[in-house]
Formats: C-alpha cells, sequence, structure tokens
C-alpha cells in the first residue's frame, strides 16, 4: 500500500493547523489581558485536543511508510518524523505548561504580555518546523 499521498496529506494537515494558530496570534497583540486570556483559552480548547492528534496520525503515515519503503525518499520521510517528533515533544515540555500558566493564573498586565510574546514566539518556531516537515514529506 502507498502511504506516500497520507503522508503528504497528514503533515500538510498539521502545518496549516500550525499556521492557523499563528495567523490568529495577530490579532492577540491588539488585545488587553483580559480579552487575551478569554480568547487564548478559547483557541487553545480547540487546539490541544486537534494537533497532537493530526501530528500523532502524520507520525503513524510516515513510521508505515518507512517500514514499508525501501525508496530513496524514505530519508525525507525519517527527517519529517523526527521533526514531528521534536514538536510534540517541544510542544508538552515548553509551550503546554506556558499555555496553563498564560490561562491559569492572574499576573499582571505587563506579565501578560510578556508570557503572550514568549508563546507567540514558540509557535511561530513550531509552526516553522511544521512547514519544513511538510516540503521534506513533498519530496518523497
Amino acid at each position: 500500500m502507498d502511504l506516500q499521498p497520507l503522508v503528504v496529506v497528514m503533515s500538510g494537515v498539521f502545518a496549516a493547523g500550525t499556521m492557523a494558530a499563528a495567523w490568529r496570534s495577530r490579532s492577540w497583540f491588539e488585545m488587553n489581558a483580559t480579552d487575551f486570556k478569554i480568547d487564548f483559552s478559547r483557541t487553545i480548547a480547540v487546539a490541544d485536543k486537534l494537533q497532537p492528534a493530526l501530528a500523532v496520525v502524520a507520525l503513524g503515515a510516515i513510521t508505515g511508510y518507512v517500514l514499508d519503503s525501501s525508496e530513496p525518499g524514505e530519508g525525507f520521510a525519517i527527517g519529517a518524523g523526527v521533526i514531528l517528533l521534536g514538536i510534540l515533544v517541544g510542544s508538552l515540555a515548553v509551550l503546554v505548561p506556558l499555555q496553563r500558566r498564560i490561562i491559569h493564573t492572574s499576573e499582571s498586565e505587563e506579565a501578560t504580555e510578556g508570557l503572550r510574546s514568549r508563546w507567540v514566539r514558540g509557535h511561530l518556531m513550531r509552526t516553522i518546523a511544521a512547514l519544513v516537515a511538510f516540503c521534506l514529506t513533498i519530496l518523497i
């Protein structure tokens, strides 16, 4: 069974999801701390369920492709898989705790702005990594 189309589609859907949140984050800098926390918590409530599931499905498809393939493109697939795994680990280790802190603490407006900036920078790194992984899957 040729899993390459599934690999490309799932990594593309994951990358698109990260891009949607990155696009949404632009408006957060125009909000006060209270409105930001409300909007951020709503966005994260959806993304925290959907994005890890998409990444895991993409990783599963990549794993199946690599195990079933002896094609030259499997190196690109392995690279994409390593990047997606890194995104999952990095998100769990850094961004998820930061998200919880943003949502569940009553920090000052200034402290909230610092947390918001840190999360957005981390998420932009995650988005760039997801796009690189997607490009690698196109090359397989």
